[in-house]
């Protein structure tokens, strides 16, 4: 509702405090300040009739502050232009807040940036866009699908969108492929995934694999079954001949582990 801070100086204080109470005005916080001087503070509808007993008792009163709502919009109404230009400043920081702005790719290596923010475009990515109209796993997807790249991740973080990629081991190009092979694990590891190309599977998913083990064989073995059976569906499996050497190729998912070992002290000493 608002209220003042007043000043008051007179020879009789306690008879102003005694009427002004008889006619029903509050006063609160009143705090003497010497000699025939005090402060007081009164609402903004009893400091009208607070000049009534001010002069009956001969006091002197002064305005020291305005506190409230009325005297707030007051200096709103005189500053229209700053309160306008600060609400419009908020609005248009909070629209700009919604939208992307910049986009920042990390762990790509031998993939060109631009593929990847080419590919993020088609998927709905791009600077300027909408935070509501993106759809991160929609972008993910798009850019998992390139060939060269093995997991992706799209993070949202203010106006800025995050890529992270992880690029595909790919294998050497250079090879010579007529010469037969098999394809060995590289670390330890639990198979997830195996799918075989060429060749014939020398484990299973699930299966826990060691260093240099092999994963596909390049020795394809004729059966007795397949000799009257091609499709091996009949009977057991009997292997006879001499293999077919062939150079295998899969893809083979594993989950690997590390394992480190750090020395230190039996006691250390800290403080805090």
């Amino acid at each position: 509702m608002g209220y003042l801070i007043v000043a008051v100086e007179g020879v009789f204080l306690e008879k102003f405090l005694n009427m002004a109470s008889s006619r029903g005005i509050t006063l609160w916080d009143i705090q003497p300040m010497g000699q025939g001087k005090m402060k007081i503070k009164v609402r903004i509808q009893g400091f009208k009739q607070l000049r009534h007993v001010a002069r009956k008792q001969d006091c002197k009163m002064r305005i020291k502050g305005k506190k409230g709502m009325p005297f707030l919009l007051l200096r709103l109404e005189q500053r229209k232009m700053f309160f306008l230009g600060a609400v419009g400043f908020t609005v248009i920081l909070y629209m700009l807040s919604s939208f992307v702005w910049f986009i920042d790719i990390t762990g790509n290596e031998n993939t060109k940036s631009q593929q990847i923010l080419l590919v993020a475009e088609q998927a709905g990515l791009k600077l300027g866009v909408a935070k509501k109209e993106l759809n991160p796993e929609t972008v993910e997807k798009a850019i998992g699908n390139m060939p060269q790249i093995a997991w992706v991740g799209v993070k949202i973080k203010g106006t800025k969108v995050v890529i992270e990629v992880a690029e595909k081991v790919m294998p050497d190009v250079a090879a010579d492929e007529t010469i037969p092979a098999h394809l060995i694990a590289t670390k330890d590891g639990l198979i997830q995934e195996l799918i075989t190309l060429a060749g014939v599977p020398a484990i299973k998913p699930g299966d826990t694999v060691r260093k240099g083990q092999i994963l596909i064989s390049g020795y394809i073995y004729p059966t007795e079954n397949q000799l009257n059976d091609p499709a091996g569906l009949e009977g057991e499996q009997t292997y006879v001949g001499e293999p077919q050497k062939t150079r295998a190729k899969g893809i083979v998912r594993a989950r690997v582990w590390y394992e480190e070992t750090v020395r230190v002290q039996l006691e250390e000493k800290g403080y805090n």
